[in-house]
């Protein structure tokens, strides 16, 4: 599963000392509204090597390792590995 956070909706966080005493940075609570399911892969996969063009029009997300559970198996053939690119679509 891949999940998109929304630009600017985020929201900080607060400090926190741990209990070695050390301060970090804890970040804000993901809700429904600051985090969306963007992406799932097939069952048993993993989403991996997520990738984008330099000029941000196209998101490439590879899925690796999907199980024998889906259609593609009933016509006799194992799943394989494969790359999905999304693209982002402008209006002129």
């Amino acid at each position: 599963m891949l999940l998109a956070s929304l630009p600017n909706h985020i929201g900080d966080g607060a400090s926190l000392t741990t209990s070695t005493g050390k301060t970090t940075h804890m970040g804000a609570k993901a809700t429904p509204d600051t985090l969306k399911h963007f992406f799932v892969g097939t069952k048993g996969c993993e989403v991996t090597g997520i990738t984008m063009t330099p000029d941000c029009k196209a998101l490439f997300i590879n899925i690796q390792h999907p199980e024998g559970t889906f259609g593609a198996v009933a016509g006799g053939k194992t799943p394989r590995s494969g790359t999905v690119v999304i693209t982002k679509k402008t209006v002129a």
